[in-house]
């Protein structure tokens, strides 16, 4: 490849040096020319060692010439082989004893500059102004020392070196050294700092060295679509890094990203960008935007109007999430006499927060009231059980969730008119996948997270986003104060899901110990086969524990898991066997759906549901084809009923389940036998079914020294794999050693909550503070009256080693509750709240009033 065919064929090129120092010779660089197309995987294709010692590089095409300049160099070429030496009066400015990375930038009326950093002193530290010289189209520099200008208190204490410009809209954007971001009208200022969520990390402040490795220079600026990538290079650690922002907010930028080349730590340089090569990159930008929009819209099925949603109360309107679990809103609506009361069906899709969501459940709140309950499930999570592919790409492929997302949602038959789209954002390690194919939407997301299980499936819209776990995290400044930004914290363990050792068993083949006969005279052969069978069928098992609720009464919306006879509904009690077996689905019917695909074959362990696909309202649990158990309606028990009394209008699997009971595996073996006459010597004929390598244990010691042993409920049977080294270090990976370990914390304000967010958490009274990550979060956009229920994780294991941090929190906790006891409850509702609430003594009632009338309003929405 030419370096024209990186700059023409690829989105990104670099320009920069490969750094050759040695003890002796420090400051030597090898020039080279490097391309990407999403920013952080990068191929060299050529180093220059006839440009000399060339480094800190800017580039510029100027009709059809790259212009090039760096400290003490300016030259230009066609072709990036051939270059044109130009004179360079920067470097002949006798009254500076320094001047370091000059950059090109155009201004709004296109013509050229170039900015770069001086000083008067010897010291390389101290005495820095930054200058800008003017360009023509032929490359002489003249005015060289026009001064950048900043307004006062604007620069703080820091060297204002390595500038770099940008323009935007008639904005000039600075960038210096320690990714310092400024704004201006004029390209010579003056300037004054853009707010940014991230804190600048500069190399020294005043004369004093920062004191940690984490320092940046080199800073480019670079427009590339609807974005603005920040470059900095991190001499001390791997060169450069970025971070992004889209164009319209230049004060939200995500967190930093590595970029990655096998020969060399990419170091000061410059980046072009192709816009005539769509980027890797795009597809996987999601705007995690924290401005809420109040405005909801709703539109029902089989109708294209869309109208304002206003029938709904303000109070007690919530928006949950948790990652990879639950995105739905709830809201109690009533009739207001606008359009959107007749639109609040099942299947009516609401936007909300710039998503869409499908009404899943509508109930009544109170008999005989004209207030109903609304759920709306987010469209992907809702929908996306409804596609199928039904083919599939048969032996074993090596493949990244992109894959699998293209052969579902790549295929027309499958994803008529682009119902569903899909980004993929972050790094993903290849696995194989064998067999690809024959199952619903919801399959082909099982399967992502369960080859990648930190993977983040984060919809918005009619869009899948598969996030890795390291792009889903957004590193920001802030932090939460206990006890001034929240007034409860409550830390949860979980220990279920442990998992410290499990078998492993890998591939199987084909073994021949057959012994050939001395002659083949004579010889008559006699076949036959045999059926082996290795494991256990769990069927009876499973029968029995699903019987043992026989008699449970039926109670509507029960489910309790720690006292399942209390009372079970229909899908309660099947969450509740499944839940036994070590499956986890939810206990609400429309929940479940995506969790299963349709089957024409139902066999024990299967369900049968009651109603069209997205509307079911009941469900049974297969005991073999012809019977089911089930929890009938209130009044009755649970029982047993053949399947033809009360036929449900479709079947259902959910292959986890199925992998539980039947782990039984059979296989044919082939046998002969062989009889001879006169001299002939016999011979026999095996053919049988081998491992590559013995089943093994893989055991995680530091765990079990923790926890205790926990086994896996089941063997970890791959047929990918015929190495045993390889499938050790994959069973590695699927253990989970530790117990998940979150915080809940209620904020003091209905804040929105932003999915990843990663926050500095204080609990000053115990001298405790942690970094942790936001992963669910119970929001109440329009009660200012209700804190933020926000859940974080990330904490590490360890904390649970450490007693005094264990005491930290149970005594945090104890405070909070002390504190919340002494706090009057607050309601904000129309309606009287002792009707729906344990009102205590000293509660106070905001009622809203009518500002029309000046009187009360039957359903006011505040």
């Amino acid at each position: 490849m030419t370096p024209l065919d990186a700059i023409n064929q690829h989105r990104y090129t670099y320009f920069g040096f490969k750094d050759v120092s040695t003890a002796d010779h420090p400051y030597q660089y090898l020039p080279a020319l490097c391309y990407s197309d999403n920013l952080t995987n990068w191929n060299v294709v050529q180093y220059y060692p006839e440009l000399g010692n060339c480094g800190a590089q800017s580039v510029a095409k100027i009709g059809s010439w790259y212009y090039v300049i760096a400290t003490g160099y300016l030259m230009r070429t066609k072709n990036f082989v051939d270059f044109d030496k130009l004179d360079n009066p920067l470097d002949k400015q006798s009254e500076f004893k320094h001047v370091w990375a000059p950059e090109i930038f155009a201004d709004i009326n296109g013509n050229y500059h170039v900015a770069y950093c001086a000083n008067k002193e010897d010291s390389e530290v101290t005495g820095f102004d930054l200058y800008v010289a003017d360009m023509t189209a032929d490359g002489q520099l003249s005015k060289l020392q026009q001064k950048i200008t900043f307004y006062d208190g604007q620069l703080g204490n820091v060297r204002q070196i390595d500038p770099s410009i940008v323009l935007y809209k008639g904005i000039y954007y600075l960038a210096t050294s320690g990714d310092y971001l400024y704004s201006a009208t004029n390209y010579l200022g003056p300037y004054q700092r853009v707010k940014t969520n991230f804190t600048p990390t500069p190399q020294f402040y005043g004369d004093q060295w920062c004191g940690n490795d984490g320092w940046t220079e080199a800073p480019e600026l670079v427009k590339d679509g609807n974005f603005l990538r920040l470059f900095s290079d991190m001499p001390a650690k791997h060169g450069y890094v970025y971070r992004s922002a889209n164009l319209s907010d230049l004060g939200t930028w995500s967190a930093r990203s590595q970029t990655v080349c096998v020969d060399f730590d990419m170091r000061h340089g410059c980046f072009m960008v192709n816009p005539n090569v769509e980027p890797a990159l795009y597809k996987a930008e999601i705007s995690y935007n924290n401005k809420f929009d109040p405005a909801m819209t709703i539109k029902a099925l089989h109708n294209d109007q869309v109208v304002p949603l206003t029938c709904y109360e303000r109070t007690g309107f919530q928006y949950q999430y948790a990652n990879n679990q639950t995105n739905q809103i709830q809201f109690n609506a009533y009739d207001d006499g606008s359009p959107s009361w007749p639109m609040i069906q099942v299947e009516s899709i609401i936007t909300f927060n710039d998503d869409w969501f499908v009404v899943k459940n509508i109930q009544p709140t109170i008999q005989g009231s004209d207030i109903v309950q609304v759920t709306a499930i987010q469209y992907v999570n809702s929908q996306i059980a409804t596609i199928h592919q039904y083919n599939t790409q048969q032996g074993t492929l090596t493949m990244r969730p992109d894959d699998i997302l293209k052969y579902w949602l790549n295929d027309s038959t499958v994803n008529p008119n682009n119902k569903f789209t899909y980004n993929v954002v972050g790094s993903f390690e290849s696995h194989r996948v064998e067999n690809l194919g024959n199952g619903s939407g919801k399959d082909m997301l099982s399967k992502i997270t369960e080859l990648w299980p930190s993977a983040i499936i984060y919809p918005q819209k009619n869009q899948i986003n598969v996030v890795s776990a390291d792009a889903f995290t957004k590193p920001t400044q802030k932090r939460i104060d206990y006890i001034r930004d929240t007034s409860e914290i409550q830390m949860t363990q979980d220990s279920t899901s442990i998992v410290n050792m499990v078998r492993c068993i890998g591939a199987t083949k084909q073994s021949d110990t057959s012994t050939a006969a001395t002659d083949s005279g004579g010889v008559q052969l006699t076949e036959s086969e045999t059926t082996q069978t290795t494991g256990t069928n769990r069927t009876a098992e499973f029968q029995a524990d699903a019987k043992k609720y026989l008699g449970v009464p039926y109670k509507w919306g029960g489910h309790d898991k720690s006292n399942p006879y209390a009372g079970m509904d229909c899908s309660g009690f099947v969450s509740q066997v499944y839940y036994d077996f070590g499956v986890n689905v939810p206990p609400q019917t429309v929940q479940m759906e995506p969790y299963f695909y349709q089957v024409s074959d139902p066999r024990c362990g299967d369900v049968g549901f009651y109603g069209p696909h997205g509307s079911t309202h009941h469900i049974c649990l297969m005991l073999d084809a012809n019977t089911m158990i089930y929890e009938p309606e209130p009044g009755e028990v649970c029982k047993i009923a053949p399947v033809s009394s009360y036929p449900p209008d479709w079947y259902a699997r959910n292959n986890n389940i199925q992998a539980k009971i039947n782990q039984q595996k059979t296989a044919t073996v082939d046998n002969a036998n062989i009889t001879f006459t006169d001299n002939y010597q016999s011979g026999t004929y095996n053919g049988e079914e081998q491992y590559y390598f013995d089943p093994f244990m893989v055991i995680d010691n530091d765990s079990i020294d923790a926890w205790g042993p926990y086994p896996a409920t089941s063997d970890l049977q791959d047929d990918r794999f015929t190495d045993a080294d390889a499938m050790r270090a994959y069973a590695k990976t699927q253990l989970s050693p530790d117990p998940t370990i979150s915080i809940v914390v209620t904020l003091n304000s209905n804040a929105k909550p932003i999915a990843g967010e990663q926050v500095r958490l204080n609990i000053q009274p115990r001298h405790y503070s942690t970094n942790v990550t936001v992963v669910g979060w119970t929001w109440y956009p329009f009660d200012p009256t209700q804190g933020t229920q926000i859940t974080y994780d990330n904490l590490p294991a360890t904390i649970l080693n450490n007693r005094a941090t264990m005491r930290t929190l149970a005594d945090v906790e104890k405070m909070a509750r002390t504190a919340l006891a002494n706090i009057p409850q607050v309601f904000y509702s129309s309606e009287d709240p002792t009707a729906k609430h344990n009102v205590k003594n000293g509660a106070i009632w905001v009622k809203p009033i009518n500002q029309e009338t000046g009187g009360d309003a039957k359903h006011a929405d505040g």
